[in-house]
């Protein structure tokens, strides 16, 4: 059985075995379904979150025991419709709104969602907690593919998502960003807080490793793709890598070769070293 990593706009997935790995979090919304049979996070107190599908939210410090096939897909916060994740995984007390969006069956609710938000167990952290989510089993890689499409959440703040496009499509510093969204550094960074659910910092780093894996599927080499995406040298990348996904980099590039059909990154199971989070 061959084992598929993807990195989209906004959305990145994996499918193939799943090494036992160190507690690490995500700047991303997590999505883990079991091919067969359920699937077990443990969060950073060390309890057990067991279930078909399970939704990590970002900046929750996990890990996951090894397991034979998972599929995993990662959804940026920005991204539109991701609010759906988040408020699946706010406690009820604490949420706001209700979103609108991801659906394995592609049905409806009340609100346009596909199916109702709905609140597991977990210990409570910033942006949620680790959700038991049975009906997200099914997903398909297009369902992700609607959700995180390129255009930005309309829960978000618009200046937040002007702030947002300029870090990414340039290399500027906060403050620079904050005066073209017309905020204050501090403003900006407690909208990022708010809701992203993460420091802007974070997302800026996910970002990073984002196009470093980018250039890593395309062939550049470990200390190439760190400066492309922007970390000072390869021990940064190195660092940030596994603190974002418990993995390194040497870990990740045999899966993260481009392959002839269509983008997606094929590798042999047999063989490669074990990757997913």
């Amino acid at each position: 059985m061959t084992s598929r990593f993807f990195i989209g706009e906004g959305y990145a997935s994996y499918q193939g075995p799943s090494a036992d790995n160190s507690l690490h979090r995500h700047a991303a919304y997590q999505v883990t379904a079991a091919v067969e049979g359920e699937v077990t996070v443990i969060d950073e107190r060390g309890a057990c979150h067991r279930g078909p599908a399970l939704i990590i939210p970002p900046m929750v410090r996990h890990r996951m025991p090894g397991t034979p096939d998972v599929r995993i897909w990662f959804v940026e916060p920005q991204c539109s419709d991701a609010s759906t994740l988040r408020d699946r995984c706010t406690p009820a007390s604490d949420r706001l709104s209700t979103g609108s969006g991801l659906s394995a069956a592609g049905g409806s609710s009340p609100n346009g969602s596909g199916l109702p938000p709905t609140v597991g167990s977990g210990f409570p952290s910033v942006g949620g907690v680790i959700t038991a989510a049975a009906d997200l089993h099914a997903l398909r890689e297009e369902d992700f593919r609607l959700v995180a499409e390129p255009r930005p959440s309309r829960a978000l703040d618009p200046r937040l998502v002007i702030a947002m496009e300029a870090l990414t499509s340039r290399n500027l510093l906060v403050a620079d960003a904050a005066a073209q969204a017309g905020l204050s550094p501090q403003r900006l960074r407690a909208l990022a807080r708010l809701q992203l659910g993460m420091p802007l910092a974070r997302w800026r780093i996910w970002r990073r490793l984002t196009r470093a894996a980018r250039a890593l599927a395309d062939g550049r080499s470990i200390t190439e793709a760190a400066l492309d995406g922007g970390f000072a040298d390869q021990a940064h990348f190195h660092r940030q890598l596994r603190d974002m996904l418990g993995l390194t980099p040497a870990t990740v590039l045999p899966l993260l070769r481009r392959s002839a059909a269509g983008g997606h990154v094929d590798g042999d199971r047999a063989g490669q070293p074990r990757a997913a989070t």
